[in-house]
């Protein structure tokens, strides 16, 4: 679905200015006075300011610790955060016994009810030559990132 957000004030990291906005593909395609987009669905910002979304690549939802479990999911984390202004989370996922594609599956079941942009960080808790063989598969389950407690 495209999206004109019009009669906004626009703020970006150098100026704040009046303007349209057409978002194509959840991409902005266009910032002008005055678009036009028929298939568009029309936000009025009339009055309001619009301005990116903050990431937070620091989060914990849904994460075992101590023998309990943090208070945020993947659902009222993220809503918390949308109300705050922050639009991607980047959480971590915990490092099972039965291999990293275990791990991330886990964490992806657990974020089908996002409300926002996400992506994840792994946790390395345990390290081995076994571990460093696996670690180039993140990427392919398009994790980039991970935090260890060890020295590797």
């Amino acid at each position: 679905m495209n999206i004109l957000i019009k009669n906004g004030t626009l703020i970006t990291a150098f100026e704040t200015f009046q303007a349209d906005i057409l978002i194509e593909d959840e991409k902005i395609a266009r910032i002008g006075l005055n678009l036009e987009a028929d298939s568009a669905q029309v936000v009025d910002a009339a009055g309001k300011l619009v301005m990116p979304g903050g990431v937070d690549p620091h989060t914990h939802f849904d994460l075992p610790m101590f023998g309990t479990v943090s208070s945020d999911d993947h659902y009222t984390g993220h809503k918390a955060a949308a109300f705050g202004g922050t639009t991607t989370v980047m959480d971590f996922v915990v490092q099972e016994p039965q291999g990293f594609k275990h791990s991330v599956d886990l964490w992806m079941q657990k974020a089908a009810k996002a409300a926002i942009d996400y992506s994840f960080h792994m946790n390395l808790t345990h390290f081995d030559d076994n571990i460093a063989k696996e670690i180039p598969s993140l990427r392919e389950m398009g994790i980039t990132t991970l935090k260890s407690i060890h020295s590797l």
